[in-house]
């Protein structure tokens, strides 16, 4: 008798051992379809915030420590929790859910947007007065929440100096004008020859403005050149016929970064490229500007 009790109780333990490997074969379909989902978000979790996409080197992480822990017991909860209704999967999903949104950046973004705020110039009242004063006033904001070390406001302030410095990059949409004078002369070339034998030095709107190309007057794009001197010279010539500047309108056009969505897609896009010039790596790896 002994013996048959512990031969079914090794048999309960068996069964019970292999119920908690296979959560999901107690699920119905339904509920089979939501645990996958989970799981795959899990995963993707993992990549977007732990892997970086596969591309970032895992002893450089963008988040914070403590946020970085916050995900990564979130995970390991999700893949390891038996689940046995809709209910259990839907509240692990809201937990997971409220994980990502917590997650903040490391203190040297917001230190470099910082930076890149400061070292903005507004030589001759290039910008006017209102969106300057909105950018030295986005600057402090930035400024205060880094003092702070509070990780959501200095979550905030990073989303706000970012869209910031988009809006004052593509503040100028008339390509080649160099001057912002809002027009395209003989006076943009002067600036551009200043610039070029190091006399001055371009600001963040007026470097955005430089990336212009030139087309014939049949419409097709022409090689240009790297100063880009000549081809405005020969478009105020009437060699060329258009302007135009893809890298420009791509700015414009971009939405911003949403400060109610921690989803950071794309935080390693360089929609604008003045971060790609001033070398903004943080935690990108070198090779990753050069190709």
């Amino acid at each position: 008798m002994k013996k048959f009790k512990r031969l079914i109780t090794g048999f309960l333990a068996c069964a019970l051992l292999i119920g908690s490997a296979v959560p999901a074969f107690a699920l119905t379909d339904e509920e089979k379809t939501a645990y996958s989902e989970l799981q795959k978000y899990a995963d993707d979790c993992e990549t977007e915030y732990i892997y970086y996409f596969r591309l970032q080197p895992v002893e450089l992480p963008i988040w914070s420590d403590a946020s970085t822990e916050r995900m990564k017991k979130m995970i390991e909860e999700v893949r390891n929790t038996e689940y046995t209704s809709m209910e259990d999967i839907n509240r692990e999903k809201a937990l997971l859910d409220e994980t990502c949104s917590t997650m903040c950046l490391r203190k040297d973004e917001l230190e470099f947007m910082i930076t890149l705020f400061q070292a903005e110039t507004n030589l001759e009242n290039y910008y006017d007065e209102e969106l300057w004063n909105r950018f030295q006033e986005t600057l402090k904001q930035g400024q205060d929440a880094l003092a702070s070390n509070d990780e959501e406001k200095m979550y905030q302030a990073y989303v706000q100096m970012r869209n910031m410095f988009d809006t004052l990059c593509s503040s100028n949409m008339t390509y080649a004008d160099m001057n912002g004078d809002g027009k395209v002369d003989i006076r943009d070339v002067t600036t551009m020859q200043l610039q070029l034998a190091g006399a001055i030095k371009y600001n963040s709107s007026q470097t955005m403005a430089s990336y212009f190309g030139v087309k014939n007057q049949d419409g097709s794009q022409v090689k240009t050149n790297i100063n880009k001197v000549t081809d405005l010279q020969l478009y105020l010539a009437g060699g060329y016929d258009t302007l135009y500047n893809p890298t420009l309108d791509e700015l414009h056009e971009y939405q911003g970064l949403d400060v109610n969505s921690r989803h950071f897609n794309l935080v390693t896009e360089h929609t604008n490229t003045v971060y790609k010039a001033e070398r903004y790596k943080p935690w990108w790896p070198v090779e990753a500007h050069v190709n």
